[in-house]
């Protein structure tokens, strides 16, 4: 596959704060960039092609696996990471990392990582048939169940969007998960969105973005996480052995059991009786 960063024109602008280098590689689609050095968000207007600045985030930025320009093939698509979010629940102190990936072709794609566990989210043209969002939901043959929701807001970005990250403020979020997949409702005041995610293993992210180092080691269970035996061989060899063993002596008691033996055996002379 070829790479992106050689087929699609970049336009170089400067942060309106500390004039560091800005990028922006997806042109017209681009509605806002953060910068990556002091925070500051701006807004873009395709049309002038001039920034201007909204605010500046103040959250701690913490540190990326992935950044700005990588690429990586994921699902057999090339993407290229054009954009990060730190975001937490509202009413909480932990947060997450996501990243914002694009395909000039297929469009956009995101990379959420929590504790280590990588999801690969779509969004979806087809919505699925709400009823009541609190339980159980079938979509595409699969049985979700609900799992978490909350309020999020943004900490921390860096990169461009499609959309003014600041209007995500206090967005909506509700999750299911049938593992290795995850729906997610996210709603703002004037914007709905529904994502279908697939659980990644570490590994490939690494390997699909050819990076040396690996991801942050995982911790818990994640969310959407394929629950997996991991059971060495010789142990499954001697467990078989001594199952089959096991089976075979059963056979042999049932055999015996139901084999035909004599219950009672006596014999009569009556030629030689006579009446008393």
């Amino acid at each position: 596959m070829d790479l992106i960063n050689g087929s699609i024109e970049i336009q170089a602008l400067q942060c309106l704060k500390c004039q560091a280098r800005l990028e922006i590689r997806t042109q017209a689609l681009c509605r806002s960039i953060v910068c990556g050095e002091c925070q500051a968000s701006h807004l873009y207007d395709a049309g002038s092609g001039k920034l201007n600045y909204k605010r500046k985030y103040r959250g701690a930025i913490a540190k990326r696996y992935l950044e700005i320009g990588d690429e990586g093939v994921l699902f057999r698509r090339r993407y290229i990471v054009v954009g990060w979010i730190a975001k937490k629940e509202s009413s909480a102190s932990y947060y997450w990392s996501e990243y914002y990936l694009f395909n000039p072709v297929h469009g956009f794609a995101q990379l959420s990582v929590y504790e280590g566990h990588w999801t690969f989210h779509e969004q979806l043209r087809v919505y699925p048939r709400e009823t009541n969002i609190n339980q159980t939901l079938i979509f595409q043959r699969n049985v979700y169940e609900p799992f978490n929701h909350y309020e999020c807001t943004v900490l921390a970005a860096a990169g461009e969007f499609t959309h003014d990250i600041h209007d995500q403020q206090e967005a909506k979020v509700r999750e299911l998960i049938s593992p290795p997949y995850m729906l997610t409702r996210e709603s703002s005041v004037d914007e709905l969105a529904w994502y279908l995610g697939t659980y990644v293993e570490p590994e490939e992210i690494r390997l699909a973005f050819k990076k040396t180092a690996p991801p942050a080691k995982r911790t818990g269970v994640g969310a959407c996480q394929p629950m997996k035996l991991a059971i060495d061989k010789k142990v499954l060899t001697t467990v078989s052995i001594g199952f089959a063993v096991l089976l075979l002596f059963t056979m042999l008691v049932l055999r015996f059991a139901d084999a035909p033996h004599t219950v009672f055996e006596q014999q009569f002379d009556i030629h030689g009786a006579g009446p008393t």
